[in-house]
């Protein structure tokens, strides 16, 4: 049976918004060139947070993901965690406008060299459990889960009435999107040494600190490289992010490395969520995808009730 809406895409964007649609009632079937642990969603961090995005509608997107993250911080198997931690300036500074319930940081907070800073709790979310376990979800709708590569999105309009494109980079090539470009991060993976607390700085630099604590591991990070599409790990890099970290907490530079990870943020001067006749575009959302995820999937199954309408 053809389904009644065909999405592109199996990253966090492309299963969250199947799983919306399939529980509105469409019959969904996702065709993807990557498995969801082997899209650019499973190399992110992640901690709630709608950074290097920009939308009108990203308050009311981001607000709706951390409800939901929020809940599912209650479901063991969801690999989502509500932790406490510091967002630190090197610089005197005000707590991002997205920070809920912040708290000006203590001076036992912050570690030497650093002027300001912010307490908060946050989601943090283990990828590639979350993938799995949205896999999971999506499979129980009865959804559809395919290995493949559209070449042109209307090539999709043949299998289904209703195309939804959430290829994140691969949007280039499918649309001839000039404006979206790679932005490359890299993670390191260390055996957690006793940190509870995430750290994350705020800078514009394309270097910075982060420690994110997923149970018995920590990740490290990190950097935003813009235009850089080099796959494989840098070892200076991965040196420097230890560093970095390791001055915030001396005792990760001594922590066993268990991995590394790259990615690559698909970054546009806005998020493009929008209909174009039969097709729903849902990419260009910079280092936000989580954090967006389920509001922008709300937005897709209303744009896809508006084409079934249409019809």
């Amino acid at each position: 049976m053809k389904p009644d809406v065909l999405v592109a895409g199996a990253g966090v964007s492309g299963l969250t918004s199947g799983i919306r649609l399939a529980e509105a009632g469409f019959q969904v079937r996702i065709v993807a060139a990557e498995m969801p642990l082997d899209t650019t969603s499973a190399a992110a961090g992640a901690i709630w947070g709608p950074a290097y995005v920009d939308h009108p509608e990203v308050p009311r997107w981001g607000d709706e993901g951390l409800r939901i993250f929020t809940d599912l911080a209650g479901d063991a198997g969801a690999g989502v965690r509500m932790l406490t931690g510091v967002e630190a300036s090197r610089v005197p500074t005000s707590a991002a406008p997205w920070v809920h319930g912040a708290t000006a940081a203590g001076p036992g907070d912050l570690p030497d060299g650093w002027a300001s800073g912010w307490r908060f709790r946050a989601p943090v979310i283990d990828m590639p459990v979350y993938l799995q376990w949205l896999l999971k979800r999506y499979e129980a709708t009865g959804g559809e889960l395919i290995r493949g590569r559209l070449t042109r999105l209307e090539d999709g309009l043949a299998d289904a009435p209703v195309v939804v494109n959430c290829t994140g980079l691969g949007a280039r090539a499918l649309t001839g999107d000039d404006t979206l470009a790679a932005s490359r991060g890299q993670i390191v993976v260390v055996a957690n040494p006793g940190v509870e607390e995430f750290f994350v700085e705020m800078t514009d630099d394309p270097e910075l600190a982060y420690l994110l604590p997923q149970g018995d591991r920590l990740l490290l990070g990190g950097c935003t490289i813009a235009g850089d599409e080099s796959p494989g790990i840098d070892p200076l890099m991965a040196r420097r992010i230890i560093d970095r970290c390791a001055a915030v907490r001396p005792e990760v530079r001594d922590a066993e490395v268990l991995g590394h990870r790259v990615g690559f943020r698909p970054i546009r001067p806005t998020v493009r969520l929008e209909r174009d006749g039969s097709i729903i575009h849902n990419y260009g959302h910079g280092g936000a995808g989580i954090t967006l995820s389920w509001g922008c999937a709300t937005d897709v199954v209303a744009l896809a009730r508006e084409i079934a309408q249409d019809r």
